[in-house]
């Protein structure tokens, strides 16, 4: 699905990526990990394609789509915490626009062949939103709110009254609703309580899609991931299995580096 081959990446004299290769399959739930300034935010946004490679490319399959969660804090204006959430899937919501559109004027004329006319269009636009799922939307987005520690009072409050934390709550809610297939997911439990979190573990187990996540929540990874890819000493390594497992390989990788070295040296 996307491909990093030989990447290089570098702000100034710092060096990020070098030479650097990473499959991401579509069923993939990879743990992204590294130090601090390591470079993990910016390999998402070079897959986002918001920062360019200095060499090497990054190959995205046709009709890839993708939902990012980044960590800085997030702003939504002119919006109800529900409103906010539908707006994520614009291409329904105006469909559900213009049938409204289309109904008013539906009861305003009684010419026999405007009202042909629009009841031919309002079917086209109703198959449509069909298709697309539209009538179960609201519901869904609910779901996703609720799990997410949302009460039902909260769904008609306007975002510019909550918090970051829960902003950023809405800012994930909107990107599961989109269900894309590659969430990029940049410390996703930091705002969250314990039983949100939960749920979002659930959710994120039967979730479709492949995933990247950063998390400093072992647990979480574990429950979660089937690979980790480290980014260390301007590369990225990749270990199967989940963090645990990861634990245990790269000190064995080490064990295995030190007695060759220690074999050179005696050489």
């Amino acid at each position: 699905m996307i491909t990093l081959n030989h990447v290089q990446k570098q702000f100034g004299s710092k060096v990020l990526f070098k030479d650097c290769s990473l499959q991401i399959g579509v069923r993939d739930r990879i743990g992204l990990i590294g130090p601090n300034g390591s470079g993990k935010t910016t390999l998402f946004r070079m897959i986002l394609g918001e920062e360019p490679v200095d060499g090497g490319e990054i190959l995205i399959a046709k009709g890839v789509t993708m939902g990012y969660l980044p960590q800085e804090m997030i702003s939504f204006k002119g919006h109800t915490v529900l409103g906010e959430v539908l707006n994520s899937l614009s291409h329904i919501t105006s469909l559900q626009d213009k049938m409204k559109i289309l109904e008013k004027e539906l009861s305003s004329t009684e010419d026999p062949k405007e009202q042909e006319k629009l009841v031919k269009e309002y079917g086209r636009l109703q198959e449509r939103y069909t298709l697309l799922g539209g009538y179960g939307l609201e519901a869904e987005a609910k779901r996703i709110l609720r799990g997410l520690g949302f009460k039902e009072g909260d769904f008609d409050r306007s975002t510019e009254q909550l918090s970051g934390g829960w902003l950023m709550r809405i800012a994930l809610a909107k990107i599961l609703l989109q269900s894309p297939d590659l969430l990029l997911l940049d410390e996703p439990t930091n705002h969250l309580d314990l039983t949100s979190l939960i749920w979002l573990e659930e959710f994120l187990m039967d979730y479709p899609g492949a995933m990247v996540i950063v998390s400093h929540d072992r647990a979480f990874l574990n429950h979660l991931i089937d690979r980790i890819a480290e980014i260390e000493s301007q590369k990225i390594d990749l270990y199967h299995g989940n963090y645990d497992h990861y634990v245990k390989e790269k000190e064995a990788r080490g064990q295995i580096l030190e007695a060759t070295y220690r074999t050179q040296q005696r050489k």
